[in-house]
């Protein structure tokens, strides 16, 4: 017990750091697991896009040997018209296109401009603001073969589309074929990279947005597309168009983070480049995918999470405290009756011992102890006259006696029954404990009022002293126990 009440300050506070030690692991596992949820959302959202893009290709190269044939065969087709009739203006592009299923016609003058086509809104179309796709073009303009593009984004609505090119025999004109492959594909339609990005940006809330870019061959010139709606735009912050470029060059994702007051948005931009047969890069058919993420929705989450963390932290400290109070509470009245007699409030035999051998250890070498041994007389009487409820308020009532008499270092004990030990501290001589008899003797003496009954009672005390070389309790009690029995027969 004496262990235990060394230490327990030591152990409440231990046991309480290792609570809050593993409330706060939990809760920085949790963080983690947070930061993990959204670091996997955000590869599902780039990987869900980069395969809608892959899957697109794969798709449309299955294709690609049926259309190519066709443009080519149509293609011959306007040659021959145009062998018969130069005169392109003269066309009526509207009844030609009828022969040919879902293409629509383009004729680009020697100046690079549509000059007539099936597909209004590209009409007037001036492709020499484009440098280096007006370089393609005038090579092909000056060939003398049918070429084709693998799929394309119009420039003008965003809708998927694969042109084809020949030019004709006085190079003059660019006979341009351009088809819709999602209305001769309709199955292709659930792959449309747009409706994927929409769909995802409203399902993640902290997907901000999802967008495409186009370059030409040196990343030069970068435009964005962000859906069938919106034509390609390439007014472009300059940060956006330096990081396409180092993504298309490096052929590595960059990233763009923007420090807000409350959260931080982070845009990575990240190339998806294809290869022509010969392995250079097509970069006509190439994108560079841009995905905003902000992080308001994971701190909101991480705070919610540190408010819950503080609410228990404040739960556990108050659980925790009122836990501990009670246990001190318990521990304390649990050693209180240990040590202490449970009728008098005086200490027991077990408090009386330990008390005497820390006297004993811290005793100087020419002070003594005493030891009074005090015996009620004629208590049996006072019990059997007056009930054992009368003589349990008169044993009270001389425990607070004695302990009014002895000094703050002195112990007052009940040993059973009536019997009391008291231990006196720092003894000069032995008339200093014949004085402390006198004034016990005389406060037992005193009448006692016990519920308006006026009782008187007496006492007898032996006493022992223990020698400067020291003494044992068990002998000085003993000793007293016979003075007190001494005492008592000389009364009789």
């Amino acid at each position: 017990m004496k262990l235990l009440r060394k230490y327990n300050n030591l152990i409440i506070i231990t046991v309480f750091i290792v609570i809050l030690y593993m409330s706060y692991n939990s809760y920085k596992r949790t963080k983690e697991i947070i930061k993990y949820k959204y670091e996997a959302q955000s590869h599902l959202v780039e990987n869900s896009v980069i395969n809608a893009l892959e899957n697109a290709n794969a798709a449309y190269s299955i294709s690609e040997n049926i259309l190519n044939e066709e443009m080519e065969n149509y293609s011959k087709i306007l040659l021959e018209e145009y062998k018969n009739n130069p005169q392109i203006g003269t066309w009526n592009l509207d009844e030609i296109k009828n022969q040919m299923d879902d293409y629509d016609i383009y004729i680009i003058d020697s100046n690079f401009k549509v000059i007539k086509t099936t597909f209004e809104k590209d009409l007037d179309m001036d492709f020499s603001k484009y440098p280096s796709f007006s370089k393609l073009l005038k090579s092909r303009l000056e060939d003398n073969h049918f070429t084709a593009d693998k799929m394309d984004i119009s420039s003008n609505t965003g809708e998927i589309k694969k042109y084809s090119y020949m030019p004709t025999p006085d190079h003059k004109y660019l006979i341009e074929l351009g088809i819709d492959i999602l209305d001769r594909y309709s199955v292709l339609k659930e792959l449309n990279v747009f409706s994927l990005a929409r769909n995802l940006v409203d399902k993640y809330q902290y997907v901000e947005d999802i967008c495409f870019y186009r370059f030409n061959e040196q990343a030069n010139n970068v435009g964005i597309i962000k859906d069938k709606k919106n034509p390609i735009d390439i007014n472009i912050p300059k940060h956006n168009k330096t990081l396409v470029k180092e993504a298309v060059l490096s052929n590595t994702i960059k990233s763009r983070v923007v420090k807000n007051s409350k959260f931080t948005t982070t845009t990575k931009y990240i190339p998806i480049l294809t290869e022509k047969k010969d392995g250079k890069n097509d970069w006509w058919n190439s994108f560079v995918i841009g995905i905003t993420y902000s992080n308001k929705e994971m701190l909101s989450e991480i705070n919610k999470e540190t408010s819950s963390f503080l609410i228990n932290i404040f739960t556990i400290a108050t659980v925790f405290i009122i836990f501990i109070a009670s246990i001190i509470y318990l521990l304390k009245k649990t050693e209180y009756m240990a040590y202490h007699d449970h009728l008098t409030g005086l200490a027991n035999r077990k408090a009386f011992e330990e008390y005497f051998n820390e006297i004993v250890s811290r005793r100087k070498s020419k002070s003594k102890i005493a030891i009074l041994y005090l015996d009620l007389d004629n208590f049996k009487y006072i019990n059997d006259n007056y009930g054992h409820e009368m003589g349990d308020k008169l044993l009270m009532e001389v425990g607070i006696r004695l302990e009014n008499i002895v000094r703050s270092n002195d112990k007052v004990s009940r040993v059973g029954g009536d019997e009391f030990m008291i231990l006196l501290t720092d003894i000069k001589s032995e008339n200093d404990v014949s004085s402390v008899i006198e004034k016990l003797e005389n406060s037992i003496k005193e009448p006692i009022d016990l519920d308006g009954k006026t009782v008187t009672i007496n006492c007898s005390i032996g006493l022992s002293i223990s020698s400067e070389k020291g003494s044992s309790l068990e002998g000085l009690i003993n000793k007293a126990d016979i003075s007190m029995y001494r005492v008592k027969n000389e009364k009789c």
